[in-house]
């Protein structure tokens, strides 16, 4: 059976997460006490990831940096 091919242009982003006592005021630094949580992401990614999942032949192009 034939699997259907997919190119997926699009973005990539890293969510970061990150644990903080309050919320900052305006031009102040806060300091973080935990490591942070990073997450791939972004709606090229995603859609690639879909595809995938649906058993779609998918590349996908992206620029990083």
């Amino acid at each position: 059976m034939n699997r259907n091919k997919v190119v997926i242009v699009g973005s990539t982003n890293v969510d970061k997460f990150i644990n903080v006592t309050r919320f900052p005021k305006p031009g102040e630094t806060l300091h973080i006490d935990q490591a942070q949580r990073e997450f791939g992401g972004g709606k090229g990614a995603n859609q690639a990831i879909a595809a995938g999942r649906l058993e779609a032949e998918t590349t996908f192009v992206t620029k990083v940096g």
